[in-house]
């Protein structure tokens, strides 16, 4: 069997995985939305750390490090909304929940790990790239909580949809600082390919 057909099939299995899923409501569509915002925050906050490290300039540095204290944050506020909207089966068991899987941020993720160790790019390059791919994590998250707050509300869950509110405001206001900061950097990388 070829590489691609094994990994098609896969995808596949997982497709159906979450096709057989059980969303019969739209709270249990917003909890899948929340358990996948969950996952995508946490991979944020493990990888923008690093990210940082990679970035030559300082502000993009600073920008990404802001960006991972915030997931932090993020991530402590969706298990407490995850704990009451869908507590565990068990008095008592972890809080920890296996979250589902966020296959956008977590492949974003992983090109901006590629990028941040490939010592061959340009450092401006390299931190144009990262800049334009950390904004597309960020959309991607402001998409989630937007559907998740409209859910909430919807299902008249006001204290879920002020928790989310807070995070989709959170999530703005780092777009809008890593457009500041990304003008700057994809300023630095035209300078570099003129003087090429």
């Amino acid at each position: 069997m070829s590489t691609r057909h094994a990994t098609t099939k896969k995808n596949n299995k997982k497709k159906k995985e979450f096709a057989a899923m059980k969303i019969g409501t739209l709270r249990q569509l917003l909890v899948l939305q929340l358990e996948s915002l969950l996952a995508s925050e946490r991979h944020a906050r493990d990888t923008f750390p690093e990210l940082a490290k990679a970035a030559a300039a300082p502000g993009l540095a600073e920008c990404l490090q802001e960006q991972a204290t915030t997931a932090r944050e993020h991530v402590v506020r969706l298990d407490r909304v995850l704990e009451r909207l869908a507590p565990p089966a068990r008095p008592g068991a972890p809080a920890l929940r296996p979250a589902v899987e966020s296959p956008t941020s977590r492949a974003l993720l992983r090109q901006c790990r590629d990028l941040a160790g490939n010592p061959e790019v340009d450092p401006h390059v390299r931190d144009a790239a990262l800049a334009a791919l950390a904004h597309h994590v960020l959309h991607h998250d402001i998409a989630g909580y937007t559907s998740a707050r409209a859910w909430s509300r919807l299902v008249g869950d006001d204290e879920t949809a002020r928790e989310l509110a807070r995070s989709l405001d959170d999530e703005h206001a780092a777009a809008r600082r890593l457009g500041e900061v990304a003008a700057e950097v994809d300023r630095l990388a035209a300078i570099d390919l003129v003087k090429a």
